[in-house]
């Protein structure tokens, strides 16, 4: 389709008085036939209005001549005759609310039109293509000097739009209209209706603090007749609607969320969010739709990953929760228990990230309602699997392993059950389930589970289990699985009193790639079996392991906020402790204990207590064991158990029962 802007400014783009505002009016027509039927619609205005021609049409001394509420209401007479056009028609600004400006102010006003230029796509609808583009710009004249001519237009305007499109501040339509798709002209304000209309939306956008005037621009927006953009600034909300237009609607949903994390009372980014979830459900299909809903769960996630990144994605996660619940509401949905299943499952993820037991649990109360309504599909089943595999973790943290180690029987008996489906679906050899993420996963949590419940209540790992946790090691090929089940080993000899076997474990590996570097966990169970060993009194290369442990050091970012670099400080400083320098074990504990970043969960008070038991342990003066644990739930099977265990040294036996 054929499109016109006409362009005008209001404001002087250099002092620090009043706001820099451009504005334009895009037309879904050329440029010839809006002259022609502007005319035809606005050219009785002058005699309606009481003036001589359309020469006498500048906002700006309507506010002069009339008093200012007037002058609106003359503004909004034209601008209302727009709806009898016979094409559609948008009006966009650009403000420069920050008053940033470059080293001339014709280079500012030059910016902030390559802005409006790079979003005018945005604000058309999908199904329309700007095929070619008509830029009318009002002259700019300081002393009687044109300061903007065509020729800059071209060099400094449109020929940057490829460098935004890089960023993603441009759309691609747009820059594809380079060369013989975009024509250029220079006019006066007064001599075309359409010149006149984006002057009179620049002046009220100028105002647009005053009452009457923010109330008409609001009555614009609401009828999609008016976009804001910010120049020099909110570049999130600039590349959200690019994305949008470029129908990448997942990136779109994605940038609005990050937006309302940061502002959750930003009605803008509400209402776009609400509109970009109708495309995704609506325009999509039933596939496209759960596809498009993976990928924004997929990006969220990937993007919050992080040790210091937890607790904003949690407020991301929940603020998309409600959103999603109040589409599903307005649009009267009955069929939307799967999406937000899947979204509290990565929600419940974060939360055992962040020790957040407590709202765990409502959660998971909230997942069980689903389940039975879920499991008759069988596409649901993987989802409730991965269910009830985050479920056990909440138990783990709660310190309630009883009842994790039973859920963690419960799901090993539903892949078990599983394996006997796949066989019928595959007609495979059993010996290829094995090596299956579904049997990996569940003898992983089985074998951390029955780790955790050693000497507790007088349990201890069967033979079968066993058994099935030494097969596991055979068939596991993924780099992270591999470490996984390293640590667990490491549980496992710890538990089992061998340290310095653990500690062998890990100097095989070094011996092996000298410059091998070790992920947070594989140092931090390393570091645990060295400070076991030394707390035994058993014989330990030092000098080496002082080497290896000043190697990965210079690999680590010990500032780094979260679990686990709380546990690492914590092992270091018993390093240093043991190694005869208390001051630096002082130094660690303390920063263990500022960077502890957990919610009040019994983990993390119990982890708090470990803390404060090891650094009481260096300045000795260790209290008894009700002393740490006080606020821990009284009924916990688990504080019992380590209470009556027979260890003389408190610090070994809390280090003993410890899941970390």
């Amino acid at each position: 389709m054929n499109y016109t802007l006409y362009i005008d400014e209001s404001g002087d783009f250099e002092s620090q008085k009043g706001q820099w505002v451009l504005s334009g009016i895009l037309f879904s027509d050329s440029y010839e036939n809006c002259e022609k039927h502007l005319l035809n619609k606005l050219d009785g205005m002058p005699r309606e209005l009481n003036l001589t021609s359309i020469r006498d049409f500048h906002l700006t001394e309507f506010r002069r001549d009339f008093d200012h509420d007037k002058a609106v209401d003359m503004a909004k007479r034209v601008l209302d005759r727009l709806e009898l056009l016979p094409f559609d028609f948008h009006g966009l600004v650009t403000i420069n609310y920050s008053k940033i400006s470059l080293s001339h102010r014709e280079k500012t006003y030059r910016l902030m039109l390559a802005d409006l230029l790079a979003l005018c796509e945005t604000v058309i609808p999908d199904y329309q293509i700007i095929e070619n583009l008509d830029l009318v710009v009002a002259t700019r004249t300081i002393d009687g000097e044109l300061q903007t001519n065509i020729s800059n237009i071209k060099e400094d305007i449109i020929n940057t739009l490829p460098m935004a499109l890089e960023v993603d501040l441009a759309t691609k339509g747009i820059v594809d209209l380079i060369g013989k798709h975009i024509k250029v002209k220079m006019d006066y304000a007064n001599r075309s209706w359409g010149l006149v209309c984006a002057d009179f939306l620049a002046n009220l956008s100028y105002h647009n603090r005053k009452e009457k005037e923010k109330l008409y621009l609001q009555e614009l927006e609401k009828n999609g007749r008016y976009t804001v953009f910010e120049s020099f600034g909110d570049f999130e909300s600039r590349r959200a609607s690019v994305a949008e237009r470029d129908n990448d609607h997942v990136l779109s949903l994605y940038r609005w969320l990050m937006i309302l994390t940061k502002n959750d009372a930003n009605e803008k980014a509400k209402n776009t969010i609400q509109r970009l979830l109708a495309k995704i459900f609506y325009k999509r299909g039933t596939s496209g739709s759960k596809i498009s809903f993976e990928a924004l769960i997929e990006r969220l996630w990937r993007s919050g990953n992080a040790i210091n990144n937890y607790g904003a994605l949690k407020i991301t996660l929940s603020l998309f929760e409600h959103e999603l619940k109040e589409f599903f509401r307005i649009n009267k949905i009955s069929s939307y228990q799967q999406y937000l299943f899947r979204l509290r499952n990565l929600m419940l993820i974060v939360d055992n990230h962040l020790g957040n037991v407590d709202g765990a649990l409502e959660l998971a109360v909230k997942q069980h309602e689903y389940v039975s309504q879920l499991a008759s599909n069988p596409e649901h089943f993987q989802m409730i699997l991965d269910f009830k595999a985050i479920e056990i973790e909440i138990y783990i943290n709660g310190l309630e392993f009883t009842k994790a180690l039973n859920l963690a029987f419960e799901y090993s008996r539903m892949i078990s059950n599983y394996k006997e489906v796949w066989q019928l679906l595959v007609d495979e050899e059993s010996d290829n389930f094995e090596s299956s993420r579904a049997h990996i996963k569940s003898t992983m949590i089985l074998f951390r589970a029955n780790i955790l419940n050693m000497a507790v209540n007088n349990y201890s790992i069967s033979d079968q289990v066993m058994k099935d946790i030494n097969n596991l090691e055979a068939v596991l090929s993924n780099k992270l699985d591999i470490s996984r089940y390293s640590n667990y080993k490491i549980m496992l000899l710890l538990k089992q009193k061998k340290s310095n076997v653990a500690v062998g474990f890990f100097e095989k590996i070094v011996d092996e790639n000298p410059n091998v570097i070790l992920n947070y966990f594989d140092f931090f169970w390393f570091l645990k079996a060295i400070n076991d060993t030394l707390l035994t009194r058993e014989q330990i290369n030092f000098p080496k392991i002082t080497k290896i442990i000043n190697s990965q050091l210079s690999y680590i970012d010990l500032n780094t906020s979260g679990h686990p670099m709380d546990l690492i400080l914590r092992e270091l400083a018993l390093f240093e402790f043991q190694s005869n320098n208390k001051s630096k074990a002082l130094k660690y504990i303390r920063k263990s204990k500022n960077l502890f970043t957990l919610e009040s969960s019994n983990v993390s008070k119990w982890l708090n207590a470990l803390i404060d038991i090891h650094e009481d342990y260096f300045k000795g003066s260790v209290g008894c064991f009700h002393k740490y644990f006080k606020e821990i739930d009284a009924e916990c099977d688990f504080i019992e158990s380590v209470s009556i265990n027979s260890i003389d040294s408190l610090l070994q036996k809390v280090r003993f029962y410890t899941p970390y």
